[in-house]
């Protein structure tokens, strides 16, 4: 045996020994041994496509970002082939590599996001070490894109964060991180934190939520035990339970509940009864004299769920109520109702003059009266907007958002949201003027949110590309070509956007550029694949790991 494995060294040619060695020493991780000896190699055999390979894994493994695109780009020239696709990933993950190991927290977040998109094990690895990062930020991007990963490692290491985070906005993403993950272990501590009267409204909401995202059903016992317990807290779980898990069989547990002394109790019990669509009767209706507006509101909404008109009244009286936020959530309610609420919503709307009333009323009916009151909105009324969250009612109403950590322009970003939410409502339905309200927008908005702060925002596109608004592609002004097709990126996966986000990409700022990749990596063609390449050798940090998550989402999509 010996003698065979002798017999193969000796056949072997030097510049393969030496390849070899390389790649032991990248085997334990001696990455500085390794770049030695190919810094070495590359001189002595400058031709060789095997020890080009071998650099470029040795040099991106140690961060030393110049040397391995210079050796991947020599391979590419010395060969005339298309590079096999570990040489992308490894000069890819090299700056994404690099980029964890970063002082500046904003490098280390944006490496976080480009190992997400990396979707394997390497990126798993970094974003369990930034869930434990000395910068709540970088934890909060880690905690919200480990929730996206079906990883066992990525939900213990969620759950041992969880017991000693002390940052209240990252503790509140990990909580909703151990619903998305369905973190098993985590059920007993959720019922504690639901439990517990030092915990928030928004920990509880979140708790709540996550523990119904775990479990299926709850057995008989265990709702009556909550619906009896000394906490109100428990006792409005157990009606949470029943809705949100549909357990009509429990319906006798409602009952008990809507006369419950606590009004958060009582408002839950009703909602539920209405949502499970059991039949009602004056029990629930009497609950619209409830001198607490969310038990009445919950009470109207039970209602029309039945079909039944008793809660007109009450509907027409409190749509003009002097307070506005009542007004407001009364629409959100007739909203959420759907086909139900559509007689009432047909009959108001022309008899009300707050404009969010309208405007709640209009997404629900979009009819031709209703998408003209939506396109006067949108182009007429310059202050910010945001939906809100009343339990399943989201009424569109003034922002009142303040400055989320690590989110630039975070106001301005969830009006643009918002605003963008109805103008592809309006192309969608065909209104004549969508497309002048889409060019209005784009030219007024300017480019008040960065790449980074719409990467952290995660969210997800329509699926859906208008072709009026598509048709901005064409349009004389630069910018609006340009904004349109970042736009129309998030609308829908289009490589016909990607010339348009090219284009004008060197001439524009660092800001700007941020902005063209997050919209690239929305689309994730091959054919972008040299041209982020070139973007690695960007003096921006930032830009170099951008284009590194773009370009490895790129190679799988």
């Amino acid at each position: 045996m010996l003698f065979l494995v002798a017999a193969v060294l000796s056949a072997s040619s030097p510049e393969d020994v030496a390849c070899r060695r390389i790649e032991n020493h990248l085997l334990i991780k001696d990455y500085a041994s390794a770049t030695q000896e190919a810094t070495s190699l590359l001189t002595a055999y400058p031709h060789s496509l095997k020890v080009k390979e071998v650099a470029v894994k040795a040099f991106s493994r140690q961060g030393r970002e110049k040397e391995a695109l210079l050796a991947f780009q020599e391979w590419k020239r010395l060969s005339g082939k298309e590079p096999p696709r570990f040489l992308y990933e490894e000069i890819a993950w090299g700056a994404i590599g690099k980029g964890e190991e970063s002082a500046s927290p904003l490098v280390r977040l944006i490496a976080t996001l480009a190992a997400f998109l990396g979707q394997d094990a390497k990126g798993v690895k970094v974003i369990e070490r930034r869930l434990s990062d000395k910068n709540a930020l970088v934890r909060l991007a880690a905690t919200e894109v480990a929730s996206k990963l079906p990883d066992n490692s990525l939900k213990n290491a969620v759950l041992s964060r969880l017991r000693v985070e002390r940052d209240w906005e990252v503790r509140l993403q990990l909580i909703q991180a151990t619903g998305r993950m369905k973190i098993k272990g985590a059920k007993g501590w959720l019922m504690e934190l639901i439990a517990d009267p030092r915990s928030t409204l928004e920990e509880r909401a979140a708790a709540t939520e996550a523990l119904f995202a775990l479990i299926e059903t709850v057995p008989p016992d265990e709702l009556k035990e909550l619906s009896q317990a000394n906490r109100y807290q428990l006792r409005m779980l157990a009606a949470e339970a029943i809705m949100t898990l549909q357990e009509k069989n429990e319906a006798d547990i409602l009952w008990r509940l809507i006369d419950d002394p606590h009004p958060n109790v009582r408002g839950q019990a009703v909602m539920a009864l209405g949502v499970i669509r059991k039949p009602i009767d004056e029990r629930v209706f009497s609950k619209l004299n409830d001198p607490e507006f969310h038990v009445a509101l919950a009470a109207a909404y039970s209602t029309l769920l039945s079909g039944s008109n008793r809660a007109d009244r009450w509907v027409e009286d409190f749509i003009r109520h002097s307070d506005p936020e009542k007004r407001r959530l009364v629409a959100a309610m007739l909203n959420a109702a759907g086909e139900y609420g559509k007689p009432l919503a047909r009959k108001l709307r022309g008899q009300t003059e707050d404009f969010y009333v309208k405007m709640n009323l209009s997404l629900l009916l979009q009819d031709k009266e209703a998408l003209e009151t939506l396109y006067k909105g949108v182009t007429e009324h310059k202050e910010r907007w945001s939906r809100g969250q009343k339990g399943v009612f989201r009424p569109l109403e003034p922002s009142t958002k303040s400055h989320k950590p690590g989110v630039q322009n975070y106001p301005e970003i969830v009006n643009q949201e918002t605003r963008l939410e109805i103008l592809n409502l309006l192309a969608v339905k065909e209104h004549p003027q969508a497309l002048r309200a889409v060019r209005d927008f784009l030219k007024e908005s300017g480019w008040g949110i960065s790449g980074i702060s719409s990467a952290l925002l995660l969210s997800e596109g329509d699926e859906k590309a208008p072709d009026q608004v598509r048709a901005l592609l064409k349009d004389p002004d630069p910018d609006i070509r340009l904004q349109a097709a970042v736009i129309l990126s998030r609308w829908s996966k289009e490589e016909e956007v990607l010339p348009v986000l090219k284009d004008r990409y060197q001439s524009l700022p660092r800001e700007k550029k941020e902005v063209v990749l997050e919209a690239m990596g929305h689309i994730g063609d091959k054919e972008s694949i040299d041209f982020l390449v070139g973007e690695l050798n960007s003096p921006h940090a930032t830009l170099r790991l951008m284009a590194a998550a773009v370009l490895i989402k790129s190679l799988y999509d």
